[in-house]
């Protein structure tokens, strides 16, 4: 089987493309890679970095000279390059590059590496960008084994292979760390695989726009919802491999719309737990706002295709493609549809969104997701359930609590706002020195004006909109006609 990592270098180089810049944070890995391959070719392997640059030369200068050797000089060669990706939109640079792509000399190649590039208009077709893919668990697991030993460890077979999934979406020197860093969680000893996932939390923390979500919800603290829960347990075992043979594909995804405080995203860390599958924060308005946001965004599906199976989180994703930068917004919309429509990795996509209208009309289109649900103000059962949930949470019983009338004064309510009026009336027993009393919870209640009630016109908007374009997150369709007067 064809290496992942070397093979798309591979094919461009014997294809004869002149100039190929390669996205990845392993160097080193790259670096054995363009060896292996300049060998195969039999030509000669150049290295150069602004290390290399003579000594109070500016680097624009270094750099172009580096490419003027490059193109003038004779014979089959390949010139490794670091540290270029900041100045390509130098126009003593960009000049050099396209003149050499245009001059290139037989047998001559050109390789660029960074963590990320943004090319300019000028050299778009002119360039081969290759995203390079993390390690494979296999990989990663090696890299535990080598690590562990290191440290006088070892770790059967299965274990091993456990700690190498638990590392996916890491490179191998980031593997390493985590792994060092798991050994003293554990004392020293041999650490499993779920202190391996937790001190991954540590590293993704510093990765920019992805967050590991470390909250553990339960399907039972989330209110209601029966119909998204029912579409849930069907696919429970979709990512398995009896799920494969049976000859079903993973699902691609939900977009969960709907009123603000309703449980969007709580339903989002819920359908990981469930699923026992990691999730994956992503922010898109954090992406727009990079220097670098295509490249952040391609290196981000990255991350969470080397994590598959996966959960991935756009909480709001309607504020990510709705930027001041409008061409950058349709640049970034464009290569996430795609992605969305053609991916085949068990990266399973959910996007939350409060404000319709803002949504491009190609997100919500069918291929897209497999759903779209809509989630509504909980009706007078899920309400009451929100209650007790709430109740229960901070150890009081609901049984002694008039949750009836307490239902029925909090029409409109969100689940957040009902979760809120339960902590208002906890503040307020503990501030009288006293334990929770009901009248407590319908002063809370009496005294919170729901969004429902401020914004109704852009409520009833929202539902007519859901009304023939998603599907109801609730078995009561009755919800929809709430404010129809």
């Amino acid at each position: 089987m064809a290496d992942a990592f070397s093979s798309p270098l591979r094919e461009v180089l014997h294809a004869g493309c002149p100039v190929v810049c390669c996205e990845t944070h392993e160097e080193a890995r790259l670096d054995e890679v363009v060896t292996a391959i300049a060998a195969e070719l039999g030509v000669p392997l150049v290295r150069w970095s602004l290390l290399d640059a003579p000594v109070g030369t500016p680097p624009v200068e270094a750099l172009a000279a580096q490419l003027a050797a490059l193109r003038e000089g004779t014979g089959p060669l390949i010139l490794l390059l670091a540290d270029v990706h900041g100045f390509l939109t130098e126009p003593v640079v960009s000049r050099a590059i396209r003149s050499f792509v245009a001059r290139a000399p037989k047998g001559r190649r050109m390789i660029l590496v960074s963590p990320l590039f943004r090319v300019p208009p000028e050299l778009e077709h002119d360039v081969v960008v290759l995203s390079l893919p993390l390690p494979e668990p296999g990989d990663l697991a090696a890299v535990a084994a080598e690590t562990l030993a290191s440290l006088q460890l070892a770790a059967p077979a299965d274990a091993l292979a456990a700690i190498g999934d638990a590392l996916r979406g890491l490179t191998g020197s980031e593997a390493r760390w985590v792994v060092r860093k798991a050994v003293r969680s554990a004392n020293g000893g041999l650490p499993d695989a779920s202190i391996v996932l937790r001190e991954k939390g540590w590293r993704f923390s510093q990765v920019e726009a992805m967050e590991m979500v470390a909250d553990d919800v339960p399907f039972d603290r989330l209110g209601g919802l029966d119909e998204l829960k029912r579409w849930m347990g069907e696919r429970r075992e979709a990512f398995s491999r009896r799920a494969r043979d049976f000859g079903l594909p993973p699902p691609r995804g939900l977009m969960l719309m709907g009123v603000q405080g309703c449980g969007k995203s709580l339903a989002a860390k819920a359908i990981a737990r469930f699923w026992q599958i990691p999730i994956v924060r992503l922010d898109m308005g954090m992406i727009i706002g990079h220097a670098y946001p295509e490249a952040v965004l391609r290196r981000a599906i990255r991350i969470a295709e080397a994590m598959a199976p996966v959960v991935l989180w756009v909480d709001e994703i309607e504020k990510g493609f709705s930027g001041e930068n409008a061409g950058t917004s349709r640049r970034l919309l464009g290569g996430f549809v795609t992605w969305l429509q053609e991916k085949r990795e068990p990266v399973f996509v959910v996007a939350t969104a409060n404000e319709v209208e803002a949504l491009p009309p190609e997100l919500p289109r069918k291929g897209r997701f497999d759903e779209i649900f809509f989630v509504d103000l909980p009706n007078h059962h899920e309400r009451r359930e929100i209650f007790e949930i709430h109740l229960g949470a901070r150890g009081r019983a609901p049984a002694p609590f008039d949750l009836e009338t307490l239902v029925r004064k909090a029409e409109k309510f969100s689940g957040s706002e009902i979760e809120q009026a339960v902590l208002s009336a906890l503040y307020a027993a503990f501030s009288a020195g006293r334990d929770l009393q009901n009248a407590d919870l319908l002063g809370a209640v009496a005294e919170t004006v729901p969004l429902a009630t401020t914004f109704e016109d852009r409520l009833k908007a929202l539902r007519e909109w859901a009304r023939t374009r998603a599907r109801p997150a609730t078995l009561d369709r009755r919800k929809l006609d709430a404010f129809k007067t």
